[in-house]
């Protein structure tokens, strides 16, 4: 449990190569605050989201308790309002944005400078990712017709295609025209002839997706030229991305796997499977067993003797949830060695593994009734009471709720943002600390 003396708290506070810090006095009941600002609280928003850390800037919102009314803006670290609070949905990135009017038109900005962007045509849909971006181009539909423009990072259109719907994914250009689709490769070339399928997957791995020919009925698994590798009869795929390539199948209500290059791995048979993201040789089971689950490999042998109530793959590590006690242990992988047990209280629920990116350190992920979620670390003692709530894991730091107040601790356990503001958020280069103070948002300084 974190404890503070509030008759005066001096926090100076190390992180990811800065300091920051937070002072309170307590008077008489009366609380008041002594915060060291970047910049004083200007920004009058209910929420803030992470949109680009590199320039430090975010997205936010206006409006009451109903989301339906929000006003979507953007702002930068300087307290300069970059676009004004009017748009029905701001999405972006570090290329450009999409923001929507409330006459449901939408308008493209691509980014020329840091600070400033610059308007293009109107649209009714933009689609771009980061990598086609760095790779190729945006793709755009206009507003008056269905045709989507490709084009480069220069601006210039590079091909126009004529059709209703267009999306990518892994650089390909999947494209739909009344029941009809094509692919295009990462600069506008034909990579599978329109009209041969009747729909298309979104090639989550790069290599492979599901197919359906035209007026025909089994579903295949094809590669990103359109060759068949296999067909399957009265089965649906499901694509996994993160996994290897691997889909997941469903016959019958029974869940399997296929690999990238449709070859069946797992005979459809189990109640649900839950493929690891990182142990790609290890899957998660459950079997017509009153809803029990245990950790399987691909010659479908139970790892352990018996099956539980719960269990997840991450890394080297497995989790079982045993069925008669509310008994966690932690297992390491592939020798099964017990490694760490933990006994839930009955108002505890397990909810999976979940890693930090920024650091790598493994967490438990607790449902705790009213208290909300969890994080407790896999490899130490928890750096916060269980009575503090709504935890959120983010680039190396854990914002929580207690008392009232929201706070911040990395995930090495150095306090950063003390509990004592409406809200709290950061970036995702972790040095840039956004806090809620009288119904506004300021910028909490950062000493070098």
């Amino acid at each position: 449990m974190i404890k503070y003396n509030f008759s005066l708290i001096v926090v100076i506070l190390i992180f990811c190569g800065g300091k920051m810090e937070a002072q309170q006095v307590t008077k008489s009941g009366q609380e008041s605050s002594k915060i060291k600002w970047a910049i004083k609280p200007f920004l009058e928003a209910k929420t803030i989201e992470d949109y680009n850390a590199e320039y430090g800037q975010i997205i936010f919102t206006q409006g009451n308790y109903d989301v339906r009314e929000d006003k979507w803006g953007v702002a930068d670290r300087k307290g300069t309002i970059l676009i004004e609070a009017k748009y029905r949905r701001i999405h972006g990135s570090k290329h450009g944005l999409q923001y929507t009017t409330w006459n449901e038109k939408s308008y493209a900005a691509r980014r020329k400078t840091p600070k400033a962007f610059e308007n293009w045509e109107k649209l009714l849909y933009l689609y771009f990712e980061d990598e086609i971006i760095e790779r190729s181009g945006y793709i755009l539909s206009k507003f008056d017709n269905n045709t989507f423009l490709i084009k480069n990072k220069a601006g210039n259109t590079i091909r126009e295609l004529k059709t209703q719907w267009a999306w990518t994914k892994n650089g390909w250009i999947i494209y739909d025209n009344n029941g009809k689709y094509g692919v295009l490769n990462r600069v506008g070339e034909e990579s599978i002839p329109f009209g041969k399928f009747e729909w298309i997957g979104r090639f989550e791995n790069g290599k492979s997706t599901q197919a359906r020919f035209i007026r025909g009925e089994d579903v295949l698994v094809i590669d990103t030229v359109g060759n068949v590798l296999n067909s399957f009869e009265g089965m649906d795929l499901y694509e996994q991305g993160g996994n290897q390539g691997y889909f997941k199948s469903v016959k019958d209500g029974r869940w399997g796997i296929v690999d990238s290059k449709g070859k069946v791995l797992i005979e459809p048979g189990y109640e649900h499977i839950r493929l690891s993201t990182e142990n790609i040789s290890l899957f998660v089971g459950m079997k017509m067993q009153d809803g029990l689950m245990s950790i399987y490999n691909f010659k479908e042998e139970n790892l352990f003797s018996e099956v539980f109530n719960f269990a997840d793959i991450m890394g080297k590590y497995a989790l079982t949830e045993s069925r008669e006690k509310k008994i966690l242990n932690i297992y390491s992988i592939p020798d099964l060695k017990l490694i760490r047990t933990f006994e839930l209280k009955e108002w505890q629920t397990i909810n999976n593994f979940s890693k930090d990116e920024k650091t790598g350190r493994i967490f438990l992920a607790f449902s705790t009734g009213l208290y909300g979620k969890f994080f407790h670390p896999m490899d130490g003692a928890p750096l916060l009471d269980e009575k503090t709530r709504d935890h959120q894991l983010l680039y190396g730091c854990i914002k929580y709720y207690q008392d009232g107040k929201y706070g911040i601790i990395s995930t090495i356990g150095i306090p950063l943002v003390l509990p004592i503001f409406e809200d709290v958020t950061f970036l995702s280069d972790s040095q840039t600390f956004w806090a809620k103070q009288d119904g506004k948002w300021g910028l909490l300084k950062i000493k070098p």
